[in-house]
């Protein structure tokens, strides 16, 4: 997509949303001298006005009726295409701005921004909650490890039943976030989780369908036992993986993400949750957008979540290469 195009995409939908917040501004200010008129001949009482006093409080309530109708009629017509031109607006920004930015890190990249991962998938180390969402999927290679990752939001439902029957249903967020799949290229045949103590603060996250039991451990370091709840199926294979080294890296990005981060060790790959309420990739309003510096820096700090964990976990190095 070339910029002449994008900016007048950007453009249209800077104009429908300028017009759908002055027609309801215009709107509130029309309710608000209505409900002052209405007032003022309420507190001088309608028999004053002889005859049609007796009639004033049913004319009144008539026009405002017919006034929100009308609201109604025209808010929804000028809704639709300002939704049209947002949504167009939004998938032009990932085109534009996010892809060709993804492009210039990743080798082998897909990037589908209204797809995400799958529900079972996240349930394999964490709840999936009663409401699931995920979008702005992207897969790649990054310094020879391969990547897949979305942003998730699960939710979980409340119901509640008042003395007349009445069922309210509201949610609460579980988790909203990044979640990433890394190559883990080391030999293990156990699964272990690290789980930071602010990740789920309501249900401790555990692996879907998984028999083997696990054990909770602990580490030789008091500092990295404070940052996690440790799950393992062998102890002393977890130390295999857990080394000093590696258990600082660890502790480190922990201390980032003040342990509202899950790591779990699975099949050679390596999960990561981002429990941190972020949504990456996401466009500014068209009429806040600044210049394509600033967007492109913003991208790359959604971005750089993905590579950190290549970089400062040193995935690539030559200890964690598969065996011939």
């Amino acid at each position: 997509m070339e910029k002449a195009e994008f900016e007048s995409i950007r453009r249209e939908a800077a104009e429908q949303s300028k017009k759908r917040t002055r027609f309801i501004v215009c709107g509130s200010v029309i309710i608000l001298v209505l409900a002052i008129i209405f007032s003022v001949i309420a507190s001088a009482g309608f028999p004053r006005f002889g005859r049609i006093g007796s009639i004033l409080p049913f004319m009144f309530t008539f026009c405002i009726a017919m006034f929100f109708i009308m609201l109604f009629i025209v808010l929804t017509i000028l809704i639709h295409p300002a939704r049209k031109s947002m949504a167009k607006y939004q998938g032009a920004y990932k085109q534009y701005f996010v892809k060709k930015s993804l492009e210039k890190i990743f080798t082998n990249l897909v990037y589908q921004p209204e797809a995400g991962l799958p529900r079972v998938v996240v349930q394999t180390v964490m709840t999936g909650g009663d409401r699931y969402r995920s979008n702005d999927y992207v897969t790649g290679t990054y310094n020879k490890i391969h990547f897949t990752g979305a942003d998730v939001h699960t939710e979980r439902e409340h119901r509640h039943t008042d003395s007349d029957g009445h069922t309210t249903t509201t949610y609460t967020t579980i988790f909203k976030g990044r979640f990433l799949i890394f190559d883990f290229n080391r030999d293990f045949s156990f699964r272990l989780q690290l789980a930071g103590k602010n990740f789920i603060g309501d249900r401790l996250p555990k692996f879907a369908g998984e028999k083997k039991k696990f054990e909770r451990m602990e580490t030789e370091s008091t500092e990295f036992n404070k940052h996690f709840n440790i799950y393992a199926q062998d102890g002393f294979e977890m130390f295999y993986i857990l080394d000093p080294s590696f258990i600082e890296k660890l502790q480190s990005i922990a201390e980032t993400y003040k342990d509202r981060v899950l790591f779990s060790f699975i099949d050679k790959k390596l999960f990561v949750a981002l429990n941190d309420n972020g949504d990456s990739f996401e466009p500014p309003r068209p009429d806040k957008l600044e210049s394509e510096a600033v967007e492109i820096k913003r991208i790359n700090g959604d971005i750089n979540e993905i590579i950190q964990f290549v970089d400062k976990l040193t995935l690539n190095r030559y200890a964690f290469e598969r065996k011939a």
